[in-house]
């Protein structure tokens, strides 16, 4: 029988390192996201990472079998939906490895820095269901609850766009994340190096855009401004500016490579090639 007093320390631990976390978050979003939100604003979006629920292995697996779409995540944002408002919180897996646990616990809060959910209209559903927005950085697209609060965690298209182009604003928006999470100022070269095939591979086609970006911290800024707001906006006027023009035309040839279904090195190939075409002016 296992002592009582080396558990007591297992736990304590445990909690020592839950909150060792939620206070590293905390102090990387006040310097990623404190010169995009005004100070009261950006506080009532931190006090949300108190409502991360850490879970054991076996709890994710757990989970998983509800939604087998999430067999093997890491994290999660789940939703409370009530008669006045959406919820999120973020649902951490704590594993082995202090870099992998960090980086989760880091995508799924930077989450919470879009908008929040607010309650809408949609013309096909049911009287008795509800419609709601929800965001992925700057992509704004809507969630449907049923009758009992249930919600159809396949996101659906918006209304104003079909589903290729929900996929490419999806994937672009989650790898914008995932590059956020992957900050060098919290992990150690070595951690960098054992999180490199976490999460979302498309992470590294977001660094690549801003390594090569001639002006990067204002690509930084406009990427944070975007997340924030909800809005694409920030971003396009940006990369406007930068290359001297007035369309869309170099972010929409990065959503189309983004949003391949097909993931090889043609992929990375032409996203390459697109940045430095407009970055670098290459024929």
């Amino acid at each position: 029988m296992e002592n009582p007093s080396h558990e007591h320390e297992r736990i304590a631990k445990i909690e020592a390192e839950k909150a060792e976390y939620k206070k590293i978050v905390r102090q990387t979003f006040q310097d990623v996201f404190g010169d995009v939100l005004d100070s009261t604003e950006l506080e009532k979006k931190l006090k949300h990472i108190d409502d991360v629920r850490f879970v054991t292995p076996g709890q994710m697996e757990e989970i998983a079998k509800a939604n087998p779409k999430d067999a093997g995540a890491l994290g999660l944002i789940r939703y409370e939906v009530s008669d006045t408002e959406v919820k999120r919180y973020p649902i951490v897996m704590i594993g082995t490895s202090r870099a992998e646990t960090l980086h989760t616990l880091l995508h799924e809060s930077t989450h919470l820095m879009s908008p929040e959910p607010d309650f809408t209209t949609h013309p096909m559903r049911k009287l008795d269901e509800q419609t709601f927005t929800d965001y992925v950085g700057a992509y704004k697209f809507q969630r449907f609850t049923g009758g009992d609060k249930s919600v159809d965690l396949d996101s659906v298209p918006s209304v104003f766009g079909e589903t290729e182009y929900h996929n490419q604003r999806f994937m672009f928006w989650e790898a914008v994340t995932d590059w956020i999470a992957a900050d060098d100022k919290v992990f150690s070269d070595e951690e960098l190096k054992e999180i490199e095939n976490s999460g979302y591979f498309e992470r590294h086609l977001i660094n690549y855009l801003w390594a090569q970006c001639p002006d990067d911290q204002g690509l930084f800024r406009a990427l944070r401004e975007s997340y924030v707001q909800g809005s694409e906006a920030p971003l396009h006027w940006f990369l406007q500016k930068l290359t001297e023009t007035q369309d869309n035309q170099m972010y929409d040839q990065l959503l189309e490579i983004m949003g391949r279904i097909k993931k090889d090195h043609t992929q990375v190939d032409d996203w390459k090639a697109v940045v430095n075409k407009y970055f670098h002016k290459t024929e």
